[in-house]
C-alpha cells in the first residue's frame, strides 16, 4: 500500500513543481544516460522521447543538452538529429 501511496502523492506532485525545480535535472540526466548507452551500444538513429514526462516542456531540451554533454563531442552535430520528442516525429 506505501507504493501506491507513493506514487499517487508523485502523481499529485510532480504536475505542479516549477520548470526550474532541480527534479526536472535529474530525470533529464537519467533519461539522457539511457540515450547514450543506446547511442554507443546498439549504433541507433533515432530515439524518439514520450509519455507523461516528456509533457514537460522543459524535459526535452534538457536531455537533449546532457546527452551531448555525455557525449562529449563523439557524434558532432548528427545528435541533435537523433533525440526527438513524439512531436518531432
Amino acid at each position: 500500500r506505501e507504493l501506491v501511496a507513493d506514487a499517487e502523492t508523485r502523481n499529485e506532485i510532480l504536475p505542479n513543481l516549477p520548470d526550474a525545480h532541480p527534479v526536472w535535472d535529474h530525470a533529464a540526466n537519467a533519461i539522457a544516460n539511457v540515450c547514450v548507452s543506446l547511442i554507443l551500444m546498439v549504433s541507433i538513429e533515432r530515439i524518439v522521447l514520450g509519455g507523461g514526462v516528456m509533457q514537460r516542456e522543459v524535459l526535452l531540451p534538457k536531455i537533449r543538452r546532457r546527452t551531448k554533454e555525455l557525449l562529449n563531442g563523439y557524434l558532432g552535430e548528427e545528435m541533435d538529429r537523433i533525440v526527438m520528442g513524439d512531436e518531432d516525429g
